[in-house]
């Protein structure tokens, strides 16, 4: 049985996201396959329209669930599996910042000169006797380590810049990188 589309649908799909439910879930309501709701989205505005609402409305219930949960008010939340919802859902992600600029430039320095020493005395091991070496059950042998290059606000990985002090020589001996 083919389902036809029907501005009703809009409605009720603002509608569903009052159950918590998916996008994809919906499909299943009324009875039709994920693949007929995304041809709607291409085909029909007021539909697509309706999922940007359906997607805020979603998020609003799942983190009032959130909410009622930090206050004990629903038996038993999994605040683990709330976590995991909302970032595959929501695309919810952890996030650390680190304001470089206000890190000394010698402080900044040094640390990049530890963690690249650190860098390179495992690429020595991944190396060794050109044997293959295996870490955690993986072929690191022929492993490319990145390069890093130091700005003031940042510490980036790039392949072709390498570590440099600027106005000072370098300690290490460049000749027997490639």
């Amino acid at each position: 049985m083919s389902v036809d589309y029907d501005p009703s649908f809009c409605d009720e799909l603002i509608e569903f996201a009052e159950t918590g439910l998916s996008f994809n879930a919906f499909a299943g309501h009324i009875g039709v396959g994920k693949s007929t709701l995304y041809n709607w989205l291409i085909n029909h505005p007021e539909f697509r329209k309706a999922k940007e609402i359906f997607t805020a409305k979603s998020q609003l219930w799942w983190e009032r669930q959130g909410l009622k949960g930090m206050r004990n008010e629903i038996p038993f939340f999994n605040t683990a599996i709330w976590i995991f919802n909302m970032k595959n859902r929501f695309f919810w992600r952890e996030k650390i910042t680190f304001d470089m600029s206000k890190v000394d430039d010698e402080i900044l320095l040094d640390l990049a000169k530890v963690a690249l020493e650190q860098i390179e005395s495992d690429k020595l091991e991944y190396y060794n006797d050109n044997k293959k070496i295996k870490n955690r059950g993986h072929d690191i042998s022929q492993r490319r380590l990145p390069q890093y290059a130091v700005s003031n606000d940042t510490v980036q990985a790039n392949e072709p810049k390498r570590l440099q002090a600027k106005g000072k020589g370098s300690d290490r001996d460049n000749s027997k990188r490639k």
